[in-house]
């Protein structure tokens, strides 16, 4: 084999296929070859690109997933169902920032006889969203309860202009499928998880009377549902950094 200095359209190719392809290390091996024919091991062409990879040349894959905007979301409710119950506040957290994107009711809305206790918060949620290609909920996507129960108050607000109006797709990921596939806990509640995972952000619990005060505007219970909003968003981000590496296809290790 040869073991001179790597050429100019050796490097050149490889980096090509880094840059433009999704294929395994053994399938770029294999169009190295059909390229160069075996000059090189399998075993040198991937020390080459592992030293590629460390100077700065990473798939194309990773580069668009880099790009991606990805935000943390929850939201709270004032009950499960989105024909009796409201919306009283989310938060959405960019990856890496220590920002939000946030809203809650306030007392004034939630007493005033117009019926429309949650509009101003399920119409920035839409305008919010759009900062993002990609959201994660625990339990929130379709099938499950946040996304669902968020349609369900866009209808009930007037609000599928508004919907329609959303410039780009964002794609819902859920971290609990994750959980209930890949792994066998006593249950799959995001504080049990969390806490085997040693995330250090404690929630505060969820307590019907305070929920119950708060879908009347209490001031102080508002607070509280604010603060736990909060901590969801700020547990669920590092959640998705511990589970992300099992996140895999089905019957995969």
């Amino acid at each position: 084999m040869n073991t001179t200095t790597w050429t100019t359209a050796e490097e050149a190719f490889l980096t090509a296929q880094l840059l433009n392809t999704k294929k395994s290390r053994l399938a770029l091996y294999q169009s190295f070859v059909k390229k160069f024919g075996f000059s090189r091991s399998l075993d040198s062409v991937q020390r080459k690109i592992t030293r590629m990879q460390a100077n700065g040349v990473v798939p194309y894959r990773k580069l668009v997933e880099d790009a991606l905007r990805i935000g943390f979301a929850d939201i709270e409710a004032s009950d499960l169902q989105g024909n009796f119950g409201f919306m009283l506040s989310y938060y959405i957290k960019p990856r890496g920032e220590n920002t939000f994107y946030h809203a809650l009711a306030t007392s004034k809305e939630l007493r005033s006889t117009t019926h429309e206790e949650d509009y101003r918060v399920v119409k920035q949620f839409l305008s919010d969203l759009q900062h993002f290609d990609v959201l994660y909920f625990f339990y929130g996507q379709d099938y499950l309860f946040d996304s669902r129960f968020l349609r369900a108050r866009i209808v009930a607000n007037g609000l599928e202009q508004d919907y329609q109006a959303i410039e780009h797709e964002v794609y819902l990921r859920d971290i609990w499928p994750i959980i209930k596939q890949k792994f066998a806990f006593s249950n799959n509640r995001q504080i049990t998880v969390a806490d085997h995972f040693k995330i250090p952000i404690e929630k505060t619990q969820v307590l019907p009377r305070l929920w119950r005060q708060a879908r009347r505007g209490d001031p102080k219970a508002l607070k509280y549902v604010d603060e736990h909003n909060k901590r969801d968003v700020l547990q669920l981000e590092q959640l998705y950094e511990g589970v992300k590496i099992f996140a895999k296809a089905k019957n995969t290790f």
